[in-house]
């Protein structure tokens, strides 16, 4: 197992508190070419009637709400887990206005009934699971009979670039993946297969977008908060940002390709024995 879907380090260390995501999250606002931001875009997938039952599993410090809470039909009913308790805290400071159910538990595990749920969400984050097989069939069994999976996550080229610039500048180190497939078990390439087994109908939509970037910090900022994937010591990281600064003398702006879906899956038969 990996740091990357390893849950003791994703609750003690990566996902504590909410600054290495915030890191991460920062570098794509203030970057992105499509001018309509991600969270927006997301919730404009999701397509449920009034009096729906929610449920979101890795909900994190709760963007998706926060982004779009003028638009949540009041008659939602909205439940929020995280693995991690900084997460929930975190949504709950976020959206204290509003009434929403939260809990500290494991997507492998998920504390909730059978058939209660219209829809699950899972927000880049089933790529983290050690099980998938058992989280899916979790997600499966407290959807109702028609329900909906909306999953995101990204493809195996998404922030390449980033990884890419890093093995060149640090020519000693081999053990820079220039690949997520390495990482990613749940990604725009092989999503569609895996939910098939639990859902007869999936949908997948991709977002538009890339990144432009002319400073060199926030992507050093960006690794750094990647630890999970390689950690970087300090003359290596100072190496790194040096190599960005000569680039950006040269090119100007450093352009960086992003790819990232959502999957909507819809249950209409039983999985496959």
């Amino acid at each position: 197992m990996t740091s990357f879907s390893d849950p003791k380090y994703l609750r003690e260390k990566q996902y504590r508190t909410t600054k290495n995501l915030n890191a991460r999250v920062s570098l794509h606002q203030r970057f992105r070419t499509n001018p309509y931001p991600w969270h927006r875009w997301v919730f404009d997938q999701i397509q449920e009637p009034d009096f729906a039952k929610i449920f979101e599993i890795g909900c994190g410090p709760a963007y998706l709400w926060a982004e779009n809470l003028e638009r949540i039909p009041e008659s939602w009913s909205i439940h929020l887990l995280d693995l991690s308790l900084g997460m929930v805290t975190a949504a709950r400071d976020s959206l204290k206005n509003r009434e929403f159910s939260y809990l500290a538990g494991d997507a492998q595990d998920i504390p909730a009934e059978t058939n209660k749920f219209d829809a699950v969400i899972a927000n880049h984050m089933l790529f983290h699971i050690p099980d998938l097989e058992r989280a899916l069939s979790n997600i499966r069994r407290i959807l109702k009979p028609g329900g909906r999976l909306y999953a995101t996550t990204n493809g195996f080229r998404n922030l390449i670039e980033i990884w890419e610039w890093a093995a060149q500048a640090l020519t000693s180190r081999n053990d820079i993946p220039t690949s997520r497939k390495s990482v990613l078990n749940f990604s725009l390439e092989n999503g569609e297969e895996l939910l098939l087994r639990y859902f007869s109908s999936i949908a997948l939509t991709q977002y538009p977008d890339s990144l432009e970037i002319n400073e060199a910090p926030p992507i050093v900022d960006f690794v750094v908060s990647s630890s999970m994937q390689i950690e970087l010591d300090e003359a290596e990281l100072l190496t790194y940002l040096n190599f960005l600064e000569h680039k950006l003398t040269v090119d100007k702006v450093l352009k960086v390709t992003k790819n990232m879906c959502i999957f909507c899956g819809r249950i209409i038969r039983f999985p496959k024995s």
